[in-house]
This record gives C-alpha cells, sequence and structure tokens, in this order.
C-alpha cells in the first residue's frame, strides 16, 4: 500500500482591520474608529458604519484587546475587593456588578481580603499595576488616596428585609447601580480628563465625597 502523506489542515488567517478594510474600501484607521466607537468615527455616515459591522460580523472579526489596550493605553477592567467572598450579601453585589460589567464591555478581576491592612494595600497596588481602571471595595475601610475612580460601598444585612431575609434582589440592584455609576465616571474621565469622585455608597442611600484628579 503506497504511504500517504497527512495533510495538516490550513489554519484560518487571523481576520485584521486590514481585512475588512479590503472588504469595505476603507482605510484601517477608519475602520478602528467605526469598531471602537472612537471620537474619529463621528464624521463617518451612519450608512457606511453599518457596511463596517456587517463586514466584521460577517468575517468574524475578533479583536486584539491587547494591542488595543497598549494602542488606547485602556484596560475596560474593574476590580473589586471584598472582605468574605462567601457571604450572601457579598455574592448578591457581585452579581450585579457582573451583569454591568459583561453589558458595558468590562472585564472583572474580583479579590478577596483577610481583614488585614497590609493585605488589603497589596491588592491595591497590584491591582494599580495591572492597569485596572477603577476599584469597587465591598465592606472594605474607606481610603482617599487611591489615585482611580473608586466606590465603597456597604452592604446592610438589615436592608430591605424580607420574612426575615436580606433581600438579595435589592443588594444585587445595588450592585449593578454602583458598577455603573463607577464605568459612567471612567468613561468620562478617559474621554475629557473630567475630575472623578469617590463614592461612599451603601445599601439604600449612597453619599459623595468632594471631587479628586
Amino acid at each position: 500500500m503506497p504511504f500517504e502523506e497527512k495533510r495538516s489542515p490550513r489554519r484560518r488567517k487571523p481576520v485584521t482591520l486590514r481585512t475588512i478594510a479590503d472588504r469595505v474600501g476603507l482605510a484601517p484607521c477608519s475602520i478602528s474608529a467605526v469598531l471602537n466607537n472612537s471620537p474619529a468615527a463621528r464624521g463617518i455616515p451612519q450608512r457606511t458604519k453599518d457596511r463596517v459591522m456587517r463586514a466584521a460580523s460577517q468575517l468574524k472579526y475578533q479583536p486584539n484587546f491587547a494591542a488595543r489596550s497598549l494602542r488606547t493605553r485602556r484596560t475596560h477592567s474593574i476590580a473589586v475587593i471584598a472582605r468574605d467572598l462567601g457571604i450572601q450579601r457579598t455574592a448578591s453585589a457581585l452579581a450585579g456588578i457582573e451583569r454591568c460589567t459583561r453589558a458595558r464591555g468590562y472585564l472583572l478581576t474580583v479579590a478577596a481580603w483577610d481583614g488585614d491592612a497590609s493585605s488589603l494595600s497589596d491588592h491595591l497596588l497590584q491591582l494599580r499595576q495591572r492597569g485596572v481602571e477603577g476599584l469597587i471595595l465591598i465592606d472594605a475601610p474607606a481610603q482617599l488616596n487611591l489615585s482611580l475612580p473608586a466606590i465603597f460601598m456597604e452592604t446592610d444585612e438589615t436592608a430591605r428585609l424580607e420574612g426575615g431575609i436580606a433581600d438579595g434582589r435589592h443588594i444585587r440592584t445595588q450592585g449593578e447601580e454602583a458598577a455603573n455609576t463607577l464605568v459612567d465616571q471612567i468613561e468620562a474621565f478617559a474621554r475629557v480628563g473630567s475630575p472623578y469622585e469617590t463614592v461612599f455608597w451603601q445599601t439604600g442611600m449612597q453619599n459623595r465625597s468632594a471631587s479628586l484628579s
């Protein structure tokens, strides 16, 4: 029996901005502006934007977030630090936060700390070094020298009691609202360099400190 050489399957070439540009007849920089919804895309007609988005979908374009982060100096990521990840109140808040970040295209990192001040400081340092753009600290001591948008969230176990059990749905909604507030600040700061605030958020009420820059 003659020997038959097995051919390895052809690897599919990655779809790049140039691939989409060739498909629709635009420059790669215009494709990038449309896909990232950057200010440069404001002058591009909506009909052309629709063509770009349709071509990206047909070609199954997957953005290179590492390259985008290097270019834009943004990571689209936020972090949550919580004292105890195992309790229901924290889990409910995290569920709401995750719903927001997923809907708005942000990566969520979650870290637990043991109540030691130096451990919390280590977490904050490592997260800043990894480029997170904002923080939500659940039931953690307030610190004002974070140098980035932050929300301190208190989950009051007596809030919205329902049959003697803390209403997890209420806390989940609060978590989602807190995360939306944080992302709004991040987007405003990235867009125009506007001042940001440290927000103190308690289930059922919200208080803000003075603006920080």
